[in-house]
């Protein structure tokens, strides 16, 4: 994938990166985290450049903001991106993991769309705090005594690169290696991020999504019990019984045909 256009832009106060890719109908991309970038997940979409435009943004806490953003900045931001830099035009989505949540916590912080046009959901996450809690236990539980204690000892430190090494693995299907697919974490932004969610619920705003499908990886640490809502709620439902929570890197063969599937147009 070309570098496209880049361009670094101020919005909701956040100086913020923007890149668009590709050509016909616009399609925004919702990186997870948080406290990750866009780097890791746009690779994995060069098949649809082809026939969408994608529209990359780092949301705030991405490795160049202060240390205290909280999870409402994210979804403060996500939603004046959406209204201010894209507007009224038809507009799919891709999100994935953390970056669902963002997008329905857009719709609390003032986001003017009802609804994306079209869009696939990559392994989400829950969208309520008791559930998002099971699957976070789920992931941590993957994490051997000494791992756990090491990323407590690096987190304390900030050394953010050292902690993707170390727990990256925990997050695949052990299929295939992820050490190199372009993961970069702020882990100051991540704890802070976290540390500020509260007992969120978006359950009733998930007719946002209702035209996106939603992909779910087998061996991903949020079970498809997790997100029961959300899959009644969206369009429809696409397995990758191998892959954990990085299907485009872990299984890409398989996430490209589903993505052919759900932008068919």
């Amino acid at each position: 994938m070309t570098d496209g256009e880049v361009e670094t832009i101020t919005v909701a106060g956040f100086p913020t990166l923007v890149k668009r890719v590709g050509q016909g109908p616009a399609v925004l991309v919702l990186h997870g985290g948080p406290g990750f970038d866009h780097r890791y997940i746009a690779p994995t979409l060069r098949t649809l450049a082809r026939r969408r435009t994608l529209v990359f943004y780092d949301q705030p806490g991405s490795g160049s903001l202060p240390d205290s953003i909280t999870a409402d900045d994210v979804f403060r931001h996500c939603a004046a991106f959406i209204n201010e830099v894209i507007g009224d035009q038809p507009l799919g989505l891709v999100a994935h993991s953390w970056g669902v949540l963002v997008a329905l916590g857009a719709v609390t912080a003032g986001l003017s769309r009802s609804a994306f046009d079209e869009g696939m959901l990559v392994a989400p996450v829950p969208v309520d705090r008791s559930r998002y809690d099971i699957a976070s236990g789920n992931l941590f539980a993957r994490f051997p005594d000494e791992v756990a204690q090491r990323y407590a000892e690096l987190a304390a430190q900030g050394y953010h690169e050292q902690i993707v090494k170390l727990l990256l693995p925990y997050y695949s299907a052990g299929a295939a290696p992820l050490d190199g697919i372009g993961l970069h974490l702020d882990i100051n932004a991540f704890l802070s991020v976290t540390a500020s969610l509260g007992p969120f619920d978006f359950t009733s705003e998930l007719s946002l999504l209702s035209r996106c499908a939603t992909l779910v990886a087998g061996k991903d640490f949020t079970t498809p019990d997790l997100v029961v809502d959300l899959l009644a709620a969206t369009a429809g439902r696409h397995d990758i019984a191998d892959a954990g929570h990085f299907p485009g890197h872990e299984e890409p063969g398989a996430f490209n045909a589903i993505l052919g599937t759900v932008f068919s147009g």
